[in-house]
C-alpha cells in the first residue's frame, strides 16, 4: 500500500539521559545476570578461575566462558570468549595450566552439526587455547594426573569404521530405524600424557568400563581412579550409583560402595586415605535428604558424618588438611554453609558463615586460609565472596551485576502458616513495590518443581516473581510438604499423597495472605512448572477459586507421564507400585480424572522436546478442554526440553503469562497491564523507552479534533545488539482505552517557521546506531506523534513496541 505522506527523520549521535530513578524492572533485566560457578583455587591460593553464563540474546543462547580472578586484586576478567559450552575448569598441579572443556565451537561459528566437547589447555598466564584431545563422541569427566604429567579422562567408545559406513550408507537410502535403549555406547577410560602442553604420545585407553561410567577423581598419589557408575547409563537408574577405583599399577577396579542409593560428589581427602561423598538418608526414596558420608579408600563400610541437622547437603569439598569438611546446607529458603569433622565423630556440625542467603560453589584454598563460595540474597543477585578460616571475615571479591541495583525491586518476604493438619509450613511472598497497606491486589500463586525441592531465598530465582510484581500483583510461593530444607519427615511426607497435604498446604497459604489483607479472593492465578504445573493442573481442577491459570510442562495423566517419561520411576516412587497394579491409586492423583471440574481459563505452555515430562500430558489436557469447550490456550516451543532455556523463549513465556492474568485478573483486553506511569524509564526488547510529556488541547494550523487532540513525546534509547533505531506511525504506536478501543495516531507536529502545524499520514522515524556505538554511547531515538482522541475515551494506555502499557491519563 502506498503512503500518502512519508517522513524520514535520522537522529545522528545520542543525547545522553538524566540518571533515570530506579526502575520497574523486566524479565531481560534478570536474563542478564553474569551467573559464576565452578569456582577452583590456583594451587598457589593466590588466583581463582571460575565459568560465567551469559545470554546471548541475538543467537537467544546461554554462552559460559571461563573467567579469573586474584584474591587480592580482586578485577574478574574472561580467560576465554565467544565459547558455547566453556566449563569445568581444572588447574595444573604445577599452576602453569588451565584445562577445561569446550567443543571448540565459537559462539558465531553456527556449524550444522554440534562438535562433541574436548579438553582444552590454556597457559595460565595468558594467549590461546590449545586443544588436547580429538575423541570422536567427546568427553564427559577428566582430571588432571600429578605433577602435572597428564590426564585420564572418560569417552565412549567408538563405532567401529565399518559399522559407521553401514549406518551412513542407510541413512542415505532412508533405511534409518532406531533402535530404543540399543544406541547406547560402553565408556572408556583414557590417560594422555602432556609434554609442554602437547601430547607426547598417543592417547592410551585404560579401561573398557560399563555404560554409565562418570566424574573420575584421581587420587593424590596418582596410583588410583575414583570413579562412580550406575551401570546402565540410563537416566532413570539414578538410585543405583556405585563408587569404584582402578588402580594404574595392575589395571583391575574394585568396588568402593555398593549402599542402595545414588552417591554422588566423591572425593579423595587430601592423604588419600578417605573417600567423601553424598548419599541418601533413608535410600528407599529417592527423594530422601542427601548426608555427608565418608569411607576408607581401602574398602569398608560408608561411615555417616552424624549429620543431627535433618537437612540435605547440598555442596561438599575437603578441608585443605583433610581433617573436615565443609558443606552447604539446605535451610528453608536459605543454604547455608557448615563444617563437620571427618571421618565421622560425634562433633556436631559447625555453622561456617552468619549470613542467610543463598551459599554455593564452594572452593578450599590449597593454603587452607580461604573459603570462596557464590553468594545471593532475595535483593543480590550472585557474586563471589571470599571467608577467612583464620579470621572469620567475610570478603566481596565480585560485583559482577551492579546494574540491578537501578531496578525498583520488591521486597521477599518469609512468611509462615498453618497447614490443615496444624503443620507449619513456610514461604515467600512478594507485594507490588507501590503498595499499600489495607489494598488487596490480584495474587499469583507459584508452586514450585520437583516436588522434592524449594522457593529459594535469591534473586535470580525470583526473576519472574519479581517481574509480576512490577505488574501489580502480589506473588505467593509455598513451600508445601514434600519440599527439601525442612527436614527428613517433611521431604518424603508426600509418598502416596500427591496432590492432597501439599494442595491444602498451598491452599491453606493463599488463605493466610488473604486473611492478611493483602490478596484479593476474586482475583487468584496461578502458574507452574514441571512438578508445579502438576500442582496447578490438581489445583484448577479441584478448586474452582482460581480465576486463571498457567500449566507450563506439568503432569496431566500419572499413566500417560509414566508411559512417555525418560524418568518413569516418578511415578512408582511417589505411588509405591505400578499402574497395572495400582490403576485406583493413578486414577485418584491424576488431574484428568476430574478434568471436567476445570472452569478455569487456562493457558499451557510446553517445551516441543521435553523427555521428562512428556508433551502428551499437555496436549490431552488441551484436548480435554477444548472438547469441553473450556477457554484454553497451547502454546509450544521448538527445540525446549524439560523447561525453557533459550532467553527469548523465557522472555516470550513470561510476556504471555502477564497477558494471560491481565486479561482475566484484571480484565485488560489488550496487551499487558500499565504498570508504568509518564516519565518511567521502561524497558523491552528494543531498548529503554521513556514518554517525556503529554499535551492536550494543542492547536494546529488549519486542522480541527473531532475529539481533543493529543500529542506524545517520547525517546527510546537503544539495546546494545540493536542495528538500527526505527519507529512507523501508525503501526508502532497506538492508545488504548478502557474498553479495548484502539486509537491511532493521526500524524506528527512540525514546525513551519512561527506556525505549529500538523504533518499527516504514515511517518517513519529513524536513526542509526553504529555511530553512537563507536563513541561509546547508546543511541536514542526522539519522536512525537498526535492524536484525535474522543471525548468519551478514558484511562488511556501507550503502547509502544514491544515494550509494557504506560498509563497515559491516570
Amino acid at each position: 500500500m502506498r503512503k500518502p505522506i512519508l517522513f524520514i527523520l535520522l537522529l545522528s549521535g545520542a543525547i545522553a539521559l538524566a540518571q533515570p530513578s530506579p526502575r520497574p524492572p523486566a524479565l531481560r533485566d534478570f536474563l542478564e545476570i553474569k551467573l559464576p560457578s565452578a569456582l577452583q583455587f590456583s594451587p598457589d591460593s593466590r588466583q581463582i578461575v571460575l565459568v560465567i553464563s551469559e545470554n546471548d540474546f541475538e543467537e537467544s543462547e546461554t554462552h559460559t566462558n571461563l573467567w579469573i580472578m586474584g584474591v587480592t586484586d580482586t578485577t574478574a576478567r574472561p580467560l576465554t570468549r565467544y565459547r558455547q559450552s566453556a566449563r569445568l575448569p581444572r588447574w595444573s598441579p604445577d599452576g602453569n595450566y588451565i584445562a577445561f572443556l569446550d567443543d571448540g565451537r565459537s559462539a558465531k561459528d553456527g556449524e550444522s552439526e554440534k562438535p562433541k566437547p574436548q579438553v582444552w589447555l590454556l597457559p595460565a598466564t595468558g594467549g590461546e587455547a590449545v586443544q588436547l584431545t580429538e575423541t570422536k563422541n567427546g568427553i564427559s569427566s577428566y582430571d588432571w594426573l600429578p605433577e602435572s604429567r597428564g590426564l585420564v579422562y572418560l569417552t565412549e567408545k567408538a563405532e567401529q569404521a565399518e559399522l559407521s559406513l553401514i549406518k551412513k550408507k542407510n541413512t542415505e537410502q532412508k533405511i534409518d530405524g532406531v533402535e530404543i535403549d540399543k544406541e547406547r555406547r560402553l565408556r572408556q577410560l583414557w590417560r594422555i600424557n602432556i609434554e609442554s602442553a602437547a601430547p607426547a604420545g598417543e592417547p592410551i585407553k585404560l579401561l573398557d568400563g560399563d555404560f554409565g561410567m562418570a566424574e573420575v577423581d584421581v587420587s593424590p598419589d596418582g596410583n588410583y581412579v575414583l570413579y562412580r557408575t550406575n551401570y546402565t547409563g540410563k537416566e532413570d537408574d539414578a538410585r543405583k550409583f556405585d563408587y569404584w577405583v582402578y588402580s594404574f599399577a595392575d589395571g583391575k577396579i574394585r568396588q568402593l560402595t555398593s549402599r542402595r542409593g545414588e552417591e554422588s560428589a566423591g572425593r579423595w581427602s587430601p592423604d588419600g586415605r578417605f573417600i567423601m561423598c553424598l548419599a541418601p538418608f533413608e535410600p528407599a526414596y529417592t527423594y530422601s535428604r542427601l548426608d555427608l558420608f565418608s569411607v576408607r579408600a581401602s574398602g569398608g563400610e560408608m561411615i555417616a558424618a552424624g549429620n543431627d541437622l535433618d537437612r540435605s547437603v547440598t555442596g561438599c569439598e575437603w578441608s585443605a588438611d583433610g581433617k573436615s569438611a565443609h558443606f552447604t546446607l539446605a535451610a528453608g529458603v536459605d543454604e547455608l554453609v557448615y563444617s563437620k569433622a571427618l571421618p565421622a565423630t560425634k562433633s556436631r556440625p559447625k555453622r561456617v558463615t552468619t549470613e542467610s542467603g543463598l551459599h554455593e560453589h564452594l572452593a578450599v584454598s590449597p593454603n587452607g586460609m580461604f573459603l570462596a563460595m557464590t553468594r545471593s540474597d532475595g535483593a543480590h543477585p550472585p557474586e563471589i565472596y571470599l571467608y577467612n578460616l583464620k579470621t572469620g571475615s567475610t570478603r566481596q571479591l565480585t560485583r559482577l551485576n551492579s546494574p540491578i541495583n537501578k531496578l525498583a525491586l520488591s521486597t521477599a518476604e518469609i512468611i509462615r502458616w498453618k497447614s490443615a493438619d496444624d503443620q507449619e509450613i513456610e514461604g515467600l511472598l512478594l507485594k507490588p513495590r507501590s503498595y499499600q497497606p489495607g489494598a488487596r491486589v490480584p495474587m499469583i500463586t507459584i508452586p514450585h518443581g520437583g516436588p522434592f525441592w524449594r522457593n529459594r531465598l535469591a534473586l535470580h530465582e525470583l526473576d519472574e516473581a519479581q517481574v509480576y510484581a512490577a505488574h501489580g500483583y502480589a506473588v505467593f510461593l509455598p513451600n508445601f510438604r514434600g519440599s527439601d530444607g525442612y527436614g527428613h519427615e517433611f521431604g518424603i511426607a508426600n509418598f502416596r499423597d500427591l496432590g492432597f497435604g501439599d494442595f491444602y498446604d498451598l491452599m491453606t497459604g493463599i488463605d493466610h495472605v488473604i486473611d492478611s489483607g493483602v490478596a484479593d479472593a476474586e482475583r487468584l492465578g496461578i502458574v507452574g512448572g514441571s512438578y508445579g504445573g502438576y500442582m496447578t493442573n490438581w489445583a484448577i481442577s479441584h478448586s474452582d477459586r482460581f480465576k486463571a491459570a498457567v500449566s507450563r510442562y506439568g503432569i496431566f495423566s500419572l499413566i500417560t507421564d509414566f508411559s512417555n517419561s525418560n524418568i518413569p520411576s516418578f511415578e512408582p516412587d511417589y505411588l509405591g507400585d505400578f499402574y497395572w497394579n495400582d490403576p485406583a491409586a493413578y486414577a485418584k492423583h491424576s488431574p484428568s480424572t476430574n478434568v471436567e471440574r476445570i472452569h478455569t481459563p487456562v493457558l499451557i505452555q510446553h517445551g516441543q522436546e521435553d523427555p521428562n515430562t512428556f508433551i502428551s500430558n499437555s496436549l490431552e489436557m488441551y484436548t480435554a478442554l477444548k472438547t469441553l469447550g473450556r477457554t484454553v490456550e497451547f502454546v509450544t516451543y521448538p527445540r525446549e526440553e524439560h523447561g525453557f532455556r533459550e532467553p527469548n523463549h523465557q522472555i516470550d513465556v513470561v510476556d504471555r503469562t502477564v497477558q494471560w492474568f491481565d486479561r482475566f485478573l484484571k480484565n485488560v483486553g489488550y496487551d499487558r497491564a500499565a504498570a508504568f506511569k509518564v516519565g518511567d524509564l521502561v524497558s523491552g526488547r528494543s531498548g529503554a523507552l521513556k514518554i517525556v510529556s503529554v499535551a492536550r488541547n494543542g492547536n494546529y494550523a488549519g486542522q480541527q479534533a473531532e475529539g481533543e487532540f493529543l500529542e506524545i513525546a517520547l525517546q527510546i534509547t537503544s539495546n546494545d545488539d540493536s542495528e538500527k533505531l526505527t519507529l512507523e506511525f501508525p503501526a508502532d504506536l497506538v492508545l488504548l482505552d478502557s474498553a479495548g478501543n484502539v486509537i491511532a495516531p493521526i500524524g506528527v507536529p512540525t514546525q513551519i517557521g512561527e506556525t505549529r502545524a500538523l504533518a499527516r499520514g504514515s511517518i517513519e522515524f529513524s536513526t542509526p546506531v553504529d555511530s553512537a556505538k563507536a563513541a561509546g554511547r547508546a543511541a536514542t531515538l526522539h519522536a512525537s506523534a498526535v492524536f484525535d482522541v474522543p471525548a468519551q475515551a478514558k484511562k488511556l494506555k501507550a503502547k509502544v513496541l514491544d515494550f509494557p502499557l504506560i498509563a497515559i491519563d491516570e
